[in-house]
């Protein structure tokens, strides 16, 4: 019994770069958004180029051998890991989709890690994650697919479990109301998905989290 429009378009940007001498050597940088003026272009390209730059550097200085992960002989080491956004954005898709982790239909089904945790912690304190469709620096998004308001929803706060997602008949089974995450027809019977997933920054900059990170 609704009707609602509204326009909106997106844009996604992807910049890859690969060192002429040694193709394994290679970077990228990746945004999306509203539109492609949003994206400061000639930043990004120098951000490739310095990754790069700091690779080729790497390698120099270490004779041509890459960090390994799993330590060779020696056994598989401990290494602090520090994730552009981009990384972020992948291991959140990851969590929202294959993994279901705030879907609502999967927590009462059982098969979500956050079932039977909210109110609990899964997550480092310093970890806040929340679906903000009315972000303007995302791509706003004022209602679902089935014409229910969007609002922000906190799933993570410093690290306990708060919320799952709920369409209107997920909303009904269970007792409560739709948190704005249907999804299309066609696909209602994944149950409900958060598509707007934010993680809140922190303070330091990336060279002072280089500079306090440790190898062990």
């Amino acid at each position: 019994g609704t009707f609602q429009t509204y326009k909106s378009t997106n844009a996604q940007l992807s910049i890859f770069g690969f060192d002429p001498k040694d193709r394994s050597v290679s970077a990228y940088r990746t945004v999306a958004g509203k539109s492609l003026s949003q994206f400061p272009v000639a930043h990004f390209a120098e951000d490739v180029a310095r990754k790069l730059a700091i690779q080729r550097d790497y390698l120099a200085q270490h004779g041509g051998k890459r960090v390994d992960p799993f330590g060779g002989k020696s056994g598989p080491q401990r290494l602090d890991v520090i994730m552009e956004p981009s990384c972020w954005a992948g291991l959140l898709a990851i969590f929202s989709g294959q993994a279901e982790a705030w879907n609502g239909k999967a927590y009462h089904d059982g098969t979500s890690f956050f079932t039977g945790k909210l109110g609990t912690r899964v997550m480092g304190e310093n970890i806040t994650i929340s679906d903000d469709p009315l972000n303007p620096e995302g791509i706003p998004s004022p209602f679902d697919y089935e014409g229910y308001p969007k609002r922000k929803l906190i799933l993570v706060e410093n690290g306990i479990a708060k919320n799952v997602t709920y369409d209107t008949a997920l909303a009904k089974k269970h007792g409560t109301v739709s948190t704005g995450h249907a999804l299309p027809a066609s696909n209602r019977s994944m149950g409900a998905l958060p598509l707007h997933l934010a993680v809140q920054g922190g303070t330091s900059t990336v060279e002072e989290m280089i500079n306090d990170s440790k190898e062990t």
